[in-house]
């Protein structure tokens, strides 16, 4: 299995596709861009003996060519879900490991991963979130200079019990801010943020309000975390962005319609942002030989 990218216009005409592979068995998750025309491409690589996964992270040009590629981790396995250009230099990396424990915790447990790294991809320092819950981050945003607030999932206990959805707020050296947790008694998490003039944004899926899995939504006062209103509907939020006119977009997919975007104006009802006559449904990408399942938004 190979990394894929692929860059094309407004339009969606295909300007150039690249592949590479530097392992055994390789897979990206996001692309962020990196400054100067360059793109940072984010994944997981495993190695040939095939029991351990690194974090994967290479810069290209804008025509795709390499410039460099490193690995992070520890021994067993750790993988990268976010990456974003931090506005103080260099790059920071969100996503989970297994590779580091405490004591008396679950070695099947993730941890919530982050490393901040410079601009030529030599590592500043890497820590750890989440105590001895099983957690990860799924997503990562600068709220100002030097202030990251990153969101994934935890479990509500030290077994393997439900998950919440987590959020955390760290400094520019990795100094926890705070940390907290929020949804129901059922299986929580978020899978993407966004800043707003108020807070934090997050989307992702809930199953704590119902038979069925819905897109759960909330803000938060960034300063602290405190909740400032939540909603769920529909099936599973993937990515959300403030609206250029208010209120926030979200891509989110469900089984019945594939992927829609849909437009809430501060917990009220859910309006699409489009036409459901113009809404491409491809509930399933086919990547490199494996099933993903994403929507992302981008402005152009």
């Amino acid at each position: 299995m190979v990394i894929l990218v692929l860059k094309v216009d407004r339009d969606g005409t295909s300007l150039w596709n690249r592949t590479y592979s530097d392992s055994y068995e390789q897979i990206g998750m996001s692309v962020a861009d990196a400054g100067h025309g360059e793109y940072l491409v984010l994944g997981t690589g495993k190695g040939e003996e095939g029991y351990n996964y690194d974090i994967y992270l290479m810069k290209i040009d804008s025509e795709g060519e390499r410039l460099w590629n490193r690995t992070y981790g520890g021994d067993r396995f750790d993988w990268g879900c976010k990456t974003i250009r931090c506005t103080t230099g260099g790059y920071i990396i969100a996503g989970a490991t297994t590779s580091w424990h405490l004591e008396g915790q679950d070695p099947r447990f993730t941890h919530t991963y982050v490393l901040r790294i410079r601009e030529d991809g030599r590592k500043i320092w890497e820590t750890t979130y989440g105590g001895v819950c099983d957690s990860k981050a799924q997503d990562v945003v600068e709220t100002e200079p030097g202030i990251y607030v990153l969101a994934g999932s935890r479990s509500q206990d030290v077994d393997w019990g439900s998950r919440d959805v987590y959020v955390l707020k760290i400094q520019e050296e990795g100094e926890l801010v705070w940390e907290r947790t929020y949804g129901g008694d059922g299986e929580d998490w978020a899978n993407a943020l966004a800043t707003s003039p108020r807070g934090i944004i997050i989307t992702g899926q809930s199953h704590s309000y119902g038979p069925e899995v819905t897109t759960y939504v909330a803000e938060l006062d960034y300063t602290n975390g405190l909740l400032l209103w939540e909603t769920t509907y529909g099936a599973s939020g993937w990515d959300v962005v403030e609206a250029e006119k208010g209120g926030v977009l979200i891509a989110e997919w469900g089984t019945t319609y594939g992927i829609r975007l849909i437009r809430l104006f501060r917990g009220e009802s859910p309006v699409p942002a489009i036409s459901p006559l113009l809404i491409a449904t491809f509930p399933f990408i086919i990547l490199a030989g494996r099933w993903i399942i994403h929507a992302k938004i981008a402005r152009t």
